[in-house]
């Protein structure tokens, strides 16, 4: 599939659906005071933007993966996922299967909203660990930000890109 204006027009109405929008273009937006009690998700349409491009685009054998760090869960749910070795400050997803030699590669991305987002203190030693073992890590705000650090790598993506 190629990745063209087309498509970005479809992928942007659906990502709108998706974040409680009536349309393509997300407009600035009045907040009423029930709208400021609840919490809008910034980062989950970014981030599904982000996988579903790199589901069409990234060429074989990579795959992307998200790992579900971040989410609010109860005390014992988030115990029994530390147990099973889910680690603080992961990025949220990563892309695995490139192939050097005979060492499998894999390419870190922590999504953050357009507007906002910092890394939190275990997001960061998360970024200076990949940094520190030559692994590349990635703070991606949008599909664009996703492609040039595949680029940037020297990735070439399946079909076109704008």
């Amino acid at each position: 599939m190629a990745y063209d204006d087309a498509w970005l027009a479809t992928h942007r109405a659906k990502m709108a659906r998706l974040a409680g929008q009536a349309s393509s273009t997300i407009p600035d937006q009045v907040e009423t005071p029930a709208a400021k009690k609840r919490r809008r998700d910034l980062e989950g349409p970014v981030h599904m933007a982000i996988v579903e491009f790199l589901d069409l685009m990234l060429p074989e054998p990579l795959k992307a993966l998200h790992f579900a760090n971040g989410e609010k869960r109860d005390k014992r749910a988030a115990g029994r996922l530390k147990a099973m070795g889910l680690k603080a400050g992961a990025a949220d997803i990563i892309a695995l299967g490139w192939m050097k030699g005979a060492v499998p590669s894999f390419i870190w991305f922590e999504v953050k909203p357009i507007e906002g987002g910092r890394l939190s203190e275990a997001q960061a030693g998360w970024r200076d660990w990949c940094a520190s073992i030559g692994a590349p890590w990635f703070l991606v705000r949008s599909i664009e930000d996703a492609e040039h650090a595949l680029k940037y790598l020297g990735i070439k993506l399946k079909g076109a890109t704008v």
